[in-house]
Order: structure tokens, then C-alpha cells, then sequence
């Protein structure tokens, strides 16, 4: 069965901005931008960037307050988790993807002058294991490397965390995690027009 898919004329400013975090990510999105991840991403302490051998792209991870992990798969994937290991939001392909407890919406917005319209769509039980098996296949790498002590630190703020042992326990919670899916992200109320369709 297919997931549904709603339309709604959001503001600009609504609670779909999924915040700082990814203003950064986007100022980052161009190679020569990439130490803006690492020196913006105030809003995550510790962070670090870290080399994966046989990896090409760093691996840039932080903990917002509370622990809640952001791992970012050079430029794209992007995975933030809660202190329990569930799964909060995402960014993959260019699209941001939003925990709703028992699916995952996908979210494109398609801006004009006045509004922005939100396309959402909540994945199938079919894309939703599509979906999550792609996280674990990273996140099964990842862990190996970090078990095999083939990760090391390109640069750290602040210096002096041990990088392998947080993100193996942080890994562990995620593995864990029954739900894997956190409830859904309650932010600043805005108005909307939605239509709903199969």
C-alpha cells in the first residue's frame, strides 16, 4: 500500500525550518564551504570530523544538548538520532525526511513569493524498510571501523573526547532502539491549508 502524500501552504518561517543545524549543513553543501560545518554547527558540542579509511568523504558527528547525535555522511546522508537512539530526522538525496512514531514523512518544499507549498509524504511499510536498511548499511560500516580502530580524528571541538568509545555507545543505543523511530517533532505552530491524497 502506498503512503500518503499531503499538500500544505505553509510560512517560510513555520516549524518545518528544521533549525540551525542544517543552515550549516546547507552552507556546507559547496566543497570549498566545508570547515563552515565543523566552525558553525554551534549548536553541537562535542563535534568532530573524522576519516573512515576507505572512505572519500569525512564523516562529520556532534551531540546537541541532551545527547543527541547528528552524523553526517559528507555531504549527504544526514542522520540525527534522540538520547535514546531513535531516529529524529534525516536528509537524504536532497530531501529532509521527519520521524512521524510509526512512519517517516518526506518532506520538499517548493517555494514561491507569498508561501511555501510542503510537499509531505509518509513512507510506505516498503520504503520505510528500504529506507532504514540504507541507515543500517552505514551505520553496520561505521561501527565496524570504529571496532577495527580505522577512524581517526581530523579536527575536534573542544579537543580531548575519545571519539571511538562515544560513537560506539551512541551506536549501541541506536542498534537498540525498539522503536527506532522517535515520536514526532512537536515545534512552533503555524497555519496551513493541507489536502490529502493516496
Amino acid at each position: 500500500m502506498a503512503g500518503n502524500t499531503n499538500i500544505q501552504q505553509v510560512p517560510s518561517h513555520s516549524l518545518l525550518d528544521p533549525g540551525p543545524l542544517w543552515k550549516a549543513y546547507r552552507m556546507a553543501r559547496n566543497e570549498s564551504d566545508r570547515e563552515d560545518l565543523l566552525q558553525d554547527a554551534v549548536a553541537l558540542l562535542p563535534r568532530a570530523e573524522l576519516r573512515v579509511q576507505g572512505q572519500t568523504e569525512l564523516l562529520t558527528a556532534g551531540y546537541r544538548s541532551g545527547g543527541l547525535l547528528s552524523l553526517y555522511f559528507g555531504q549527504d546522508p544526514v542522520y540525527q538520532f534522540d538520547a535514546a537512539g531513535r531516529l529524529r530526522r534525516a536528509f537524504v538525496a536532497g530531501l529532509l525526511y521527519r520521524s512521524e512514531a510509526v512512519t517517516i514523512s518526506r518532506l520538499q518544499k517548493v517555494r514561491s513569493e507569498k508561501a511555501v507549498t510542503l510537499l509531505r509524504h509518509d513512507l510506505s511499510p516498503v520504503e520505510l524498510a528500504e529506507f532504514r536498511q540504507h541507515m543500517q548499511a552505514l551505520l553496520t560500516t561505521l561501527h565496524e571501523a570504529l571496532a577495527g580502530n580505522a577512524v581517526t580524528v581530523a579536527r575536534c571541538v573542544p579537543e580531548g573526547h575519545n571519539w571511538t568509545a562515544l560513537l560506539l555507545e551512541s551506536l549501541a543505543k541506536i542498534a537498540a532502539a525498539d522503536p527506532w523511530i522517535a515520536g514526532p517533532i512537536v515545534g512552533r505552530k503555524a497555519g496551513s491549508q493541507s489536502q490529502t491524497g493516496r
